[in-house]
């Protein structure tokens, strides 16, 4: 008699393939995963902080750029012997660098003065503008109240061609949040100063 061939020696045995994880160019899936978690994590400290450190620098910006300006206008004044003036628009959150006051020899009218450049704060973006911020006093060295429009010249700021000026004052700017500010000004000799809110005072 015949014996029936075991049900269990009929069937091999099966060899499952070894588990490989997927790499990508060199890193394995995992890792990649682990870097993504982690740049997701940094992107969500820093991007705050980012944002609200942009406002700051963009001011400072538009206060170096004013304050090079005002430097060279004295120069170009100077050095052409004729007299140079910045003009400041409020109105237009703007200020222009004049070497003619025109026919009516107003350097006040922008209209027929002769321009050889023009700066609009709002190119700076972060809402930068004329403005004293949170400062609660005006940069001078006896204090008082800051200037509605942020400019406390009377009239446009002429340097001759000594390289003195027509009068002494400060020019604010400030940015959207109004936390921080700069004042920039002049004394009559000529001499550019320029001044940062702290919180408590000008520094």
């Amino acid at each position: 008699m015949k014996r029936r061939a075991s049900k269990t020696s009929q069937h091999k045995d099966v060899v499952l393939p070894p588990i490989v994880v997927s790499s990508i160019g060199g890193f394995t899936f995992i890792e990649v995963v682990v870097v993504m978690v982690v740049i997701s994590i940094m992107a969500a400290i820093t991007i705050p902080t980012y944002l609200k450190w942009l406002p700051n620098m963009r001011l400072k910006t538009a206060a170096q750029d004013l304050r090079a300006n005002m430097q060279k206008t004295r120069f170009e004044a100077i050095q052409q012997n004729q007299s140079f003036a910045i003009v400041f628009d409020a109105a237009n959150n703007s200020y222009f660098i004049c070497s003619d006051s025109g026919a009516d020899g107003d350097w006040a009218t922008l209209g027929d003065n002769s321009k050889v450049e023009s700066v609009e704060l709002e190119s700076y973006k972060s809402g930068i503008q004329f403005g004293s911020g949170a400062a609660t006093t005006n940069a001078t060295d006896g204090g008082g109240a800051c200037p509605a429009d942020g400019i406390s010249y009377g009239a446009p700021l002429v340097f001759n061609s000594r390289g003195t000026g027509n009068a002494a004052g400060y020019v604010y700017l400030e940015h959207e949040d109004n936390t921080t500010s700069y004042a920039l000004g002049t004394l009559v000799s000529g001499v550019i100063r320029v001044k940062k809110w702290a919180g408590t005072g000008w520094k």
